[in-house]
């Protein structure tokens, strides 16, 4: 699995790929209320590797607002 950033609509987004497959298409920033995208690719990155890291250790891939605090992720 791995992370790929996305313009979209929104700002930033990210795809989470398994192979050639999108297995999660995320348009805008998860935890937060509204349509918010990210405000560059390097922050939708950053929270689709965390993503990416807890599937594949079989953790929730839910991402809270802490998570985002932890990342430095601001809102757009």
């Amino acid at each position: 699995m791995y992370a790929v950033p996305v313009k979209t609509d929104y700002g930033w987004g990210y795809n989470i790929m398994a192979g050639e497959r999108i297995f999660i298409k995320q348009e805008f920033i998860p935890a937060l209320p509204g349509k918010l995208g990210f405000k560059s690719a390097d922050d939708a990155l950053r929270t689709a590797n965390l993503v990416v890291q807890r599937i594949c250790a079989n953790q929730s891939r839910a991402i809270t607002p802490g998570d985002l605090d932890s990342l430095g992720i601001t809102k757009k």
